[in-house]
C-alpha cells in the first residue's frame, strides 16, 4: 500500500510514532511529506494554495516529495493519495496571518511516469519548472501574483495545457524544438512573444508542425502582461 511519510523538524520537543516524527515550532513549522512509489503507471496530481509561495519542479525519487513552512495551526498543507491521484491542499485553520510570518511550498514530482497536472493558487507567487515533466496534460489557474512557468524541455509527447491568468505577471518558457501552438483570450493585460510567429489568431514556434509532436497552450488573461519566450 503506498504510504505518506510526514516529518515535522523544529526545534522543541520531538516525538517519533509509527514511522513519522514532529516536533512543535513555535510560531512557524518546517515540514517534509511524501508519496512512496507505487505500481501506478500514470498520476493525476492536483495542487492547491491559496496564500503563499510555491516552487515546484521535478527529481523526486518518490512520486512527490515536499518540504513545507508555514504558520502553526495556520494555511496547514495537507497531501493525500488514492488510486493513482495525488491532491496536495491548504487548509486556513482559525489562526491570523502574520506579516512576519511565511507560507512557503517547495515541491518535486517524479519523472517516471506519465502526468496529468493542475494548479490553482490564490494570492500566491510560483515558481513552475516542468521542461522534465512527462505531462499529458497541464492546467494553470493563477489569482494573484507573479507566475512563472518553464516548459522548454525536449517532450517525448504531445499534450495540453491551458493557463489563466489573474492579476499580476506571468512568463511562461518555451522550447525551441519541439513544437509550439498558442491561443489566447485577451483581458485588461498584453500578451507578449519572443521567437514566435502570428498564424491567423494563434502564435506558433519555428518547429511546430500540425502533424508533428506539439504543445497546444490555450491561454486565459486576466489584469496584467503574459509573455510567453522561447528559449
Amino acid at each position: 500500500m503506498k504510504k505518506l511519510v510526514k516529518t515535522l523538524l523544529g526545534a522543541s520537543s520531538l516525538m517519533t510514532l509509527a514511522g513519522c516524527s514532529f516536533v512543535h515550532a513555535g510560531e512557524q513549522v518546517e515540514e517534509t511529506q511524501r508519496i512512496e512509489r507505487d505500481d501506478a503507471d500514470q498520476l493525476k496530481i492536483e495542487i492547491e494554495m491559496g496564500v503563499g509561495e510555491l516552487t515546484l519542479a521535478t527529481g523526486s525519487e518518490d512520486w512527490l516529495e515536499g518540504s513545507f513552512l508555514y504558520p502553526e495551526n495556520f494555511l496547514t498543507p495537507e497531501l493525500s493519495y488514492q488510486d493513482g491521484t495525488i491532491t496536495l491542499s491548504q487548509t486556513k485553520g482559525k489562526k491570523k496571518f502574520l506579516n512576519n510570518q511565511k507560507s512557503e511550498w517547495d515541491v518535486l514530482l517524479t519523472n517516471q511516469i506519465p502526468v496529468d497536472l493542475a494548479i490553482l493558487t490564490g494570492a500566491a507567487e510560483s515558481k513552475l519548472d516542468l521542461k522534465e515533466a512527462r505531462l499529458q496534460n497541464l492546467s494553470i489557474e493563477a489569482g494573484v501574483g507573479e507566475l512563472t512557468v518553464d516548459l522548454s524541455g525536449d517532450y517525448e509527447e504531445s499534450f495540453d495545457a491551458t493557463i489563466e491568468t489573474g492579476v499580476g505577471e506571468s512568463t511562461v518558457y518555451l522550447p525551441k524544438d519541439t513544437g509550439v501552438k498558442i491561443t489566447a483570450e485577451k483581458g485588461i493585460g498584453e500578451i507578449k512573444t519572443d521567437g514566435l510567429k502570428q498564424s491567423g489568431d494563434a502564435w506558433v514556434n519555428q518547429a511546430y508542425d500540425p502533424g508533428g509532436k506539439r504543445i497546444h497552450i490555450n491561454a486565459e488573461m486576466g489584469v496584467g502582461d503574459l509573455t510567453f519566450i522561447v528559449k
